[in-house]
């Protein structure tokens, strides 16, 4: 990890199967709501958006492939309650979501 910048990861799987959602997207909006990374979850599920300076953050989870609802983190379907996420440097901040069909 970077001393000076944080990271933000975790699994993005399908609601209700739980199963990995691969081929997401993870976008961390900063605190100026200006897009500040971006990643595409694995296989697995997984994603890793390294490289954030210190904030607070959002982060709004698109399935751009299977037509699942759009949401922001936690389970919101806007920005203005999206719950903020707290970026600290050397650190990194753990995000899961489940997407459902709408």
């Amino acid at each position: 990890l970077d001393a000076n910048t944080g990271t933000l990861a975790g699994t993005i799987t399908d609601d209700p199967s739980g199963n990995p959602l691969a081929g997401a997207w993870v976008i961390a909006i900063g605190p100026t709501g200006n897009i500040a990374g971006g990643a595409v979850t694995s296989a697995a599920g997984t994603y890793t958006i390294a490289g954030l300076a210190p904030g607070t953050y959002r982060a709004t989870f698109v399935d751009p492939n299977g037509g699942r609802t759009q949401e922001y983190h936690n389970n919101s379907p806007d920005y203005a309650g999206a719950t903020p996420i707290n970026i600290t440097a050397a650190n990194t901040a753990t995000i899961n979501a489940n997407l459902h069909h709408p």
